[in-house]
């Protein structure tokens, strides 16, 4: 693990249990559902910070226990298409010592696109309730935000 002033740790061992489980369906036509569900239990092994200090049992940083996501879209044969898009997870350790975490989150996107021959429009709504959230840290001391509420056009040219 890299720390300030160019101090690294050895992490020794990370012990990881883990389950994870995807989805992917087409229940009727031009519908699709697309979901996924991840368990992680990762902890450190020996892991000895100094003479004094191991690690052994705490969790690892940035491993959420549980993560979400579940997306559907509907395309309509005129070339209108809508989707709705959920993620989540929960809070998760930031520090090795398992003392400061960051709370889990929630995100909901919306989007709508047209496409016409080869050209599609394309508009979509990200976190749609402005959820306040971090997305990383580095080091355990600096966190960096998610992406607040935002809308990008996208216009797509396909050659065939």
């Amino acid at each position: 693990f890299g720390r300030p002033g160019g101090f690294f740790d050895h992490a020794s061992e990370v012990k990881a249990r883990v389950f994870e489980v995807d989805v992917m369906t087409t229940p009727v036509s031009y519908w699709r559902v697309n979901g996924g569900y991840g368990f992680t239990d990762a902890e450190f092994d020996d892991y000895l910070v100094n003479a004094t200090t191991n690690l052994k049992g705490k969790s690892s940083i940035m491993a959420p226990r549980h993560t979400f996501n579940l997306w559907t879209g509907y395309d309509w044969p005129n070339g209108l298409g809508l989707n709705v898009g959920v993620r989540a997870q929960s809070s998760m350790f930031i520090d090795r010592n398992n003392e400061f975490t960051i709370d889990g989150y929630g995100v909901l996107n919306l989007g709508v696109r047209y496409q016409r021959g080869p050209v599609e429009y394309a508009l979509n709504i990200n976190n749609v309730t402005d959820t306040k959230y971090f997305a990383s840290v580095l080091y355990d001391s600096q966190m960096y935000p998610g992406e607040p509420i935002n809308v990008p056009g996208t216009l797509r040219f396909r050659l065939r």
